[in-house]
């Protein structure tokens, strides 16, 4: 992997009265089917402007879970991992304030949304060990910002 090309990929942890929103990709998913996680996806390449990954961040809520945010905040985790052998992703992780509408799947990318407390997280076995560590992560960087 050393000449790799990376995608560059957004998660956004969208908190919302002591809960965070989560989904669970659809059993078709070419990448992650059936997994809980965090809204996410990929850069697109858009008009030349500021906040291209906050702006990723808004739009994967929108599209993926019907939600819109604000305050999106990158904290403290990137990360790399990859999809397959010939596809590396580096992701950075955004902490988002609800804003508006009612979550919802998509049908397509999503089958499910859920609102769950850091607890309730850790109490599902299809919570992912790395997911947890994320919201441990967002839940600290709330705490800082001061964000009830």
């Amino acid at each position: 992997m050393g000449n790799a090309r990376f995608l560059v990929g957004v998660e956004a942890a969208v908190y919302h009265s002591g809960r965070y929103l989560f989904i669970r990709r659809s059993r078709h998913d070419a990448d992650a089917p059936g997994l809980l996680a965090l809204p996410a996806g990929t850069v697109e390449v858009e008009p030349a402007g500021e906040g291209i990954l906050e702006g990723t961040a808004r739009r994967e809520v929108r599209e993926e879970a019907g939600v819109e945010v604000e305050d999106a905040v990158y904290f403290v985790q990137s990360k790399t991992f990859s999809l397959d052998a010939e596809r590396p992703v580096v992701d950075a992780v955004f902490l988002c304030r609800y804003r508006s509408g009612e979550a919802h799947p998509d049908g397509v990318e999503t089958e499910d949304v859920l609102w769950l407390t850091q607890a309730e997280l850790a109490a599902r076995e299809d919570a992912a060990d790395w997911l947890q560590r994320t919201v441990a992560l967002c839940e600290a960087k709330r705490r800082d910002l001061g964000w009830v």
